[in-house]
This record gives structure tokens, C-alpha cells and sequence, in this order.
């Protein structure tokens, strides 16, 4: 599988800097910057962390996107499902029942993810 250690570089970095502990279940933080979509992220348990952009349309709050990381025990976070508001939400890998591994995944559609994770943590760090 791949991973998206740039998405992880840039939440970890933010969660620091914000005394955040994303190793504990339930950890979160929400970042609005003016002229961009909040930024949230939290540890959803499971060994897993969502990362969301929101938007809000007609007075509700739209994740776009909102992508979940499996935190494999090597430490490696690997996108596993996305969310967006068009497309829906798709699943491109499934962990076992006590969520300490994956147990299939789909290999281009994972890859593809794992890419855009990529270019989005490309795009936040850039943002500051």
C-alpha cells in the first residue's frame, strides 16, 4: 500500500504546534484561516485520523474532502477512504476486525488516493 507521509509530516507538525496528542482517541483541532476552508482533523480511533476541509452550504457543514488514515503499526499513515461531496464516499482498503491491519485493499484506486493525500499536504503547507 502506499502511504502519505507528507500528510502526515504537515498534521503532526500542526497538532504539535497545537500541544495536540493525535496518538489519543478523540484528539482534534479545527483551523480557520480567512480565504480558505477549515481544516479539521482528529483521531477517530481505531488507529485511524480523518482530515477534513469544511465548507458550509446552506447552513450546514460540507466536508470536501475528508480523508481517513490507517496508522499502520510501522507508524506509516495510509489513506484508506475519502469523502466528497460530488462523488460521495469511497472505501479503498478494509482493516481486520480489531482494526490493527488492512486485510485487502484495491491497488491503483489506494494509489490514486495515497497521490492526492499527497498534493493536498503539498497545497496546506503551502498555505502556512
Amino acid at each position: 500500500m502506499r502511504a502519505s507521509p507528507r500528510m502526515k509530516a504537515v498534521i503532526t507538525a500542526l497538532a504539535a504546534k497545537h500541544n495536540i496528542d493525535l496518538t489519543q482517541r478523540g484528539a482534534h483541532l479545527r483551523l480557520d484561516m480567512p480565504g480558505y476552508d477549515r481544516l479539521c482533523f482528529e483521531h477517530i480511533g481505531f488507529n485511524r485520523i480523518s482530515v477534513a476541509h469544511y465548507f458550509e452550504m446552506n447552513g450546514d457543514l460540507v466536508p470536501e474532502p475528508d480523508i481517513v488514515f490507517f496508522v499502520a503499526p510501522t507508524g506509516e499513515w495510509l489513506p484508506i477512504t475519502i469523502s466528497q461531496s460530488l462523488t460521495g464516499w469511497r472505501e479503498y482498503a478494509q482493516l481486520n476486525d480489531d482494526a490493527t491491519a488492512v486485510v485487502r485493499y484495491m491497488r491503483h484506486a489506494q494509489q490514486d488516493l495515497a497521490e492526492f493525500a499527497e498534493l493536498w499536504a503539498n497545497n496546506l503547507r503551502d498555505q502556512g
